[in-house]
């Protein structure tokens, strides 16, 4: 068989097929020669005894594997969505955490922002410290004027006093004398809660939040009236008299120069000697409204009654000393 294709019944060199007849090795095989011999190499081996015994151990492998693999994917198909589960959990924990770190920042600019404010406003009141220097220099002016104001009331009252005492001694000596005895005139001060509770309430009305520190209860001829004194608002005194009904009787209100009205200034900027205001009251009664007032007239006080239309309807100057 030199030169030739043998065939034989065992297996030796490279194999076929297991079980099957091998080509000897070093030979050449013609084409034509090596189709049918793959042809009759495939039929041998599923004929063969040997592959019919080793069937079942190779589909039992293969199943085996195939098995092996399907566990494997299902391991990692597993495997995937529990590190996509835990993936979609951390996603989501940062995007919760982001939000917080965003509402955190959006609370710091406010605070930043209101921080601002604060300090704007501060830079303001520091800025509004001379107005308030000055302020605080007027409502000084201010009290020392009602301070001297208070102590010209003391001055009033007790001139008042004096006037009363001396014409109770006049009153006592007419009737010890037979002659006609003037009506008795008292004057006691008093607190303002012990008004009547309608005058309380008639001048609550009338001077809402001024507060009135005078108040003096007068009797005169059996009559019963309440004079009270105060300031206002802008620090001004302030007069008004009232009955026991708690009807207001008259009214006086204290003015400076250029709060008088003009036909008032020009009358008086017409006397000579004036030599500036001194002190102004605006006096409303069941008369009318007139503007009266004490002024320095070459060195002495001169007293005034104007009316609102600047006609001068009283000026006494006080006799030379």
């Amino acid at each position: 068989m030199g030169g030739s294709v043998g065939w034989v019944g065992r297996r030796k060199g490279n194999h076929v097929a297991a079980g099957l007849n091998t080509i000897i090795p070093g030979e050449s095989v013609p084409a034509s020669a090596r189709g049918s011999a793959a042809g009759s190499a495939g039929g041998l081996m599923l004929a063969s005894p040997v592959f019919r015994e080793i069937l079942p151990d190779m589909k039992r492998v293969i199943g085996a594997a195939i098995a092996v693999v399907a566990v494997g994917l299902v391991g990692v198909t597993v495997q995937s969505r529990r590190e996509a589960q835990q993936s979609g959990q951390e996603s989501k924990h940062a995007s919760e955490e982001l939000r917080a770190r965003t509402a955190e920042v959006a609370d710091l600019r406010g605070q930043l922002e209101n921080a601002r404010r604060q300090v704007e406003q501060l830079r303001s009141e520091v800025g509004d410290l001379p107005r308030l220097r000055g302020e605080v220099t007027q409502l000084r002016q201010q009290l020392a004027q009602a301070s001297n104001a208070v102590e010209r009331a003391r001055t009033s009252q007790a001139r008042l006093d004096e006037q009363l005492r001396l014409a109770r001694e006049t009153r006592e000596a007419g009737e010890r004398a037979g002659a006609v005895v003037e009506p008795e005139v008292s004057h006691a001060p008093i607190r303002f809660a012990d008004l009547p509770a309608h005058v309380q309430a008639a001048v609550a009305t009338r001077y809402p939040g001024i507060p009135f520190a005078e108040v003096v209860r007068q009797q005169e001829d059996g009559r019963t009236f309440y004079q009270l004194e105060g300031l206002d608002a802008n620090r001004r005194e302030i007069g008004a008299l009232y009955s026991a009904e708690g009807e207001l009787l008259r009214q006086s209100r204290q003015m400076e120069w250029d709060g008088l009205p003009e036909p008032v200034r020009n009358t008086l900027a017409s006397q000579a000697g004036l030599s500036g205001p001194a002190n102004f009251r605006e006096i409303w009664n069941d008369d009318g409204i007139t503007y009266r007032g004490w002024i320095d007239h070459e060195g002495r006080e001169a007293s005034f009654a104007i009316t609102p239309e600047g006609r001068l309807i009283q000026y006494e100057v006080e006799l030379a000393r």
